[in-house]
């Protein structure tokens, strides 16, 4: 509730002066490693907010804007708005006090702690508490986000600072939370907590790309690791304190469409930005790199990466909701800020295209499929856990979860049980075996929370593929193949044998076909007298340095640094700017389900191709001139640094077709990968197989400067 106070001040029953201030009630603490609002257990639900407005930069257009903004939140599961690194309009608090959305406030930062700036933020900090004071919504503050401003590291002044900034703060607003430093892991800088009432921590992973990394990250976290705070032996940890993700995330681009409806033509802020970040071109670059030959247009390519948002974040939630001693977390971000295309909402507070679907992993109880994998043989015995988040008031007794997979004509239920508020754990498993197919199918495993009543407290859906056995089989069974696998001999040769090729160990008359992790001077020989090669790209040594077509295809880790600029990353790590790997559908993924149901040839790789993602791309060809020779690649940010994936050309008197997707799973248990292998070697051993491109017809000879400038897409 919301109340007002009228104080007025009279002389001789006479009113001189009035004031009146609307304020509410409400108790928020932190204890025993969890967060209390009016002593009722909380679970954040959380995004960050930049506060900023298209036309009108740092102030809202008006109260009705806010309202309808924070309706938006309030409709995709939130419950909390971090506001990032200011003071909000007045009005936003008071919209968030009506609405009954939480208020997370930060102080602003500086560039360095030095006197004055310590004094600044003291004095700025004190006013906000002071104006701010009333509003029940707002529940927390920060003093420091990610060290801007105060070398933690390297100054144990500046460190002692914030401890004593925590102190102030508690003692001028003991009714609210006060985080000291809101701590990330900046490669070089990790910085922490030194005194704090919440844990919290940032961090951001390329999803599917890295969704183990996540999983192995978020469990590490869950168990209060040493790293959160302060290695000098100056943080004053009590034990107690909650643990929260406060930022991770994933992009999804913006239409054009719903930008220059508003807009009227391209904005100024599509020329800010660096390398893949500038927006600037990207419909040009969209044409350019001839993905509207695949995806129909740029608009229906940016819905594409919005449903890739989704997919991350619902991967990204789901695993935080399976660790109880996480308390909440805060999404990157509630809307789009220029060239950040990371929010849930665009510039305009226009809904992506996941705007109805995200709350379903986003409310106080949360029903989820723990799956061990998402790709399944036909006769595979399926086995995913179920687990409930329970954080809501709502008494679950004897509960029950029901289950189906309409497409399979399977469905069942799971033994009822009990659960106490603040926990989540699995409650059983959904287990069947997978029937007979004719064709592959994508669909949807279905999920319903009842309570003793039957009502549905949440639901879920957890996307699945199921494959043929037909599809299991070789398309090229009667062919020699020669296998050449220094690295890992003769694990491929016995797997592809297993499967029921013909292998051999060594080329001779009448082998034309060969699949090899190395170009070397066999295979060179092999190519050049006219043999068909499949080339697995496990490393940048797959064309050893000193081979003069080395220079002609590059070969890049994902993960490593490139040139001599310290602190340079690959554009495609895809960590904090998103990177989308991409496949026209045949003829390398004939067998495999559409993504989407779009009429055009191009997928965005989603989780049914998460055991293949690729860890290095390939440089060489141009999609401008060589589209044809390519089918799977990547984009980063704003469709910059096209790279390959999947590529063939010709090589002296020979063929060769090359690949960075990760196929060692292949047969022993992932069909995409096994579908995969099949299709790259029929497609070898085909008339098809006629790349255009000359390798040895225009070579290049290239430079550290020359990869840095095709990496910022110039």
């Amino acid at each position: 509730y919301l109340y007002w106070l009228r104080v007025v001040l009279e002389e001789r029953g006479e009113p001189r002066d009035e004031f009146q201030v609307r304020f509410g009630m409400r108790k928020v603490r932190a204890a025993r490693n969890r967060i209390w609002l009016n002593d009722r257990l909380l679970y954040l639900r959380g995004a960050l907010d930049q506060d900023f407005y298209p036309e009108t930069s740092y102030t809202p257009p008006s109260k009705e804007f806010l309202a309808e903004q924070m309706d938006r939140a309030l409709h995709l599961g939130l419950n909390l708005l971090r506001c990032h690194i200011k003071g909000p309009d007045p009005r936003y608090l008071e919209v968030a006090d009506e609405k009954g959305i939480l208020v997370w406030e930060e102080l602003p930062n500086w560039l360095r702690l030095s006197e004055e700036a310590a004094a600044r933020g003291r004095e700025t900090l004190t006013r906000l508490i002071e104006r701010d004071y009333n509003h029940p919504s707002l529940i927390c503050w920060t003093i420091i986000n990610e060290s801007w401003g105060a070398n933690l590291n390297g100054s144990a002044q500046d460190r002692a600072w914030l401890k004593e900034m925590y102190a102030y703060v508690k003692r001028l607003d003991p009714d609210r939370l006060v985080v000291d430093n809101s701590p990330c892991d900046i490669p070089g800088n990790r910085n922490f907590h030194l005194r704090t009432d919440i844990e919290d921590f940032h961090i951001y992973y390329g999803i599917p790309d890295r969704y183990r990394d996540w999983a192995r990250w978020v469990q590490e976290f869950s168990t209060h690791p040493s790293w959160t705070f302060s290695p000098y032996g100056d943080a004053e940890r009590t034990g107690e304190e909650p643990l929260v993700i406060s930022e991770f995330g994933t992009w999804g681009l913006p239409t054009l469409k719903d930008l220059f409806l508003e807009y009227g033509q391209e904005p100024a802020w599509f020329r800010t930005g660096l390398n893949a970040t500038q927006p600037h071109g990207v419909q040009r670059r969209f044409t350019r790199y001839r993905l509207d030959e695949i995806f129909g247009s740029y608009d229906q390519f940016a819905i594409a990466t919005q449903w890739h948002q989704y997919f991350a974040l619902k991967y990204q939630i789901e695993t935080i909701r399976k660790h109880p001693s996480i308390v909440g977390y805060v999404i990157t971000e509630l809307t789009d800020l220029h060239w950040e295309a990371n929010g849930l909402l665009n510039i305009w507070r226009r809904p992506k295209v996941f705007y109805n679907a995200l709350a379903a992993f986003q409310g106080e109880d949360v029903v989820l499929a723990d799956w061990p994998r998402v790709n399944y043989w036909e006769g595979d015995q399926l086995t995913i856990d179920v687990v409930v988040s329970h954080w809501s008031r709502r008494a679950l007794d004897d509960a029950v979860v029901d289950w189906n997979v309409s497409e399979l004509g399977v469905a069942g239920s799971l033994p009822t049980f009990h659960l106490e508020p603040g926990e989540a754990r699995k409650v059983g498993t959904v287990t069947f075996v997978v029937p007979p197919l004719d064709d592959s199918v994508r669909t949807r495993l279905h999920l319903r929370l009842r309570d003793r009543t039957g009502r549905i407290v949440a639901r879920n859906v957890q996307y699945l593929s199921f494959f043929p056995n037909r599809l299991r089989r070789p398309t090229v069974s009667d062919e020699p193949i020669w296998v050449h696998d220094p690295g890992s001999a003769p694990a491929l040769a016995e797997r592809l044998a297993n499967a029921g090729y013909r292998t051999v160990t060594a080329p001779a008359p009448g082998v034309r076909l060969a699949i090899t992790s190395v170009v070397d001077d066999a295979v060179d020989a092999f190519l050049a007298g006219g043999g068909r090669v499949l080339l697995l790209v496990r490393s940048e040594e797959a064309i050893p340095p000193g081979r003069p077509e080395a220079e002609a295809i590059r070969i890049r880790d994902r993960r490593t640094r490139i040139g001599g600029d310290a602190g340079e990353t690959n554009p495609w790590l895809g960590d904090w700017v998103t990177t989308w790997s991409w496949v026209k559908h045949e003829p390398l993924c004939r067998g495999i389900p559409r993504v989407s149901e779009s009429p055009f040839p191009g997928d965005v790789m989603d989780f049914q191709y998460a055991e293949v993602m690729a860890r290095h791309v390939m440089l060489g060809w141009s999609h401008e001139r060589d589209f044809e020779d390519v089918f799977a690649g990547i984009v980063v940010g704003w469709v910059h640094s096209p790279a390959s994936l999947v590529a063939q050309c010709r090589w002296k008197g020979g063929r060769l077709l090359a690949t960075t997707l990760q196929l060692d799973q292949a047969f022993t248990g992932d069909p995409v990968s096994t579908i995969l292998v099949h299709n790259l070697i029929g497609y070898l051993a085909s008339p098809a197989f006629e790349p255009r491109r000359d390798l040895h017809a225009r070579p290049k000879r290239r430079g550290a400067a020359a990869d840095r400038a095709e990496a910022a897409g110039s």
